[in-house]
């Protein structure tokens, strides 16, 4: 069990003690990536860089580390292309819905995602209903080649597991000054 002088609460919603971030680092439970940090324990990825938690990547075939699990990274390409294939698709098959609402006798193919645009092609005359029909399959479509690619490609990155201690130092001194003064602050396992 941590112990520690000056130990916040690390369930009052505000970073006091000797949390690095709040409710999270020190003696409390490890911060999620992005979050403040002053030392490597301090996060849930064991990895603290310039001040911040940053996620720590695995490279496949290498071992894990005693205490991690790997977990698909959220920082890398694959994950840009993952966000970027949910909003293509969601904005393409927002409109499609909206028009399959609109004349269901005529468009209810559009409820298919993807598809859709394609199969109502001859329910529309004139170009303009074709082009929109056309652009809206096109966008729906690099929106899951985007997503699928996403996660076919995803990086790995290590991740603490719950309850698992680092594999770095099991004790830490951190200054602290404060409105009543400065002093130093003695945490960890004893």
């Amino acid at each position: 069990m941590p112990l520690s002088a000056g130990q916040g609460d690390c369930d009052n919603g505000v970073q006091d003690g000797i949390e690095s971030d709040i409710d999270c680092g020190g003696a409390c439970e490890p911060c999620a990536i992005e979050k403040q940090c002053r030392l490597a324990r301090d996060c849930v990825s064991g990895r603290c860089g310039e001040g911040i938690c940053v996620e720590r990547p695995h490279v496949s075939g290498d071992p894990i580390p005693d205490g991690y699990e790997v977990a698909m990274s959220r920082e890398d390409a694959a994950s840009t292309a993952r966000d970027a294939g949910i909003l293509f698709l969601g904005v393409g098959y927002a409109g499609a819905y909206l028009a399959a609402l609109s004349l269901p006798s005529r468009l209810g193919k559009m409820f298919v995602p993807v598809l859709g645009p394609w199969l109502n092609l001859k329910q529309v005359e004139g170009g303009d209903g074709k082009t929109w029909l056309v652009a809206d399959g096109a966008v729906q479509g690099v929106g899951l080649g985007l997503l699928v690619g996403g996660y076919a490609l995803a990086g790995r990155q290590l991740l603490r597991k719950p309850g698992a201690e680092a594999e770095s130092e099991s004790v830490q001194v951190i200054p602290h000054v404060g409105r009543h003064g400065s002093g130093l602050t003695v945490a960890g396992r004893f």
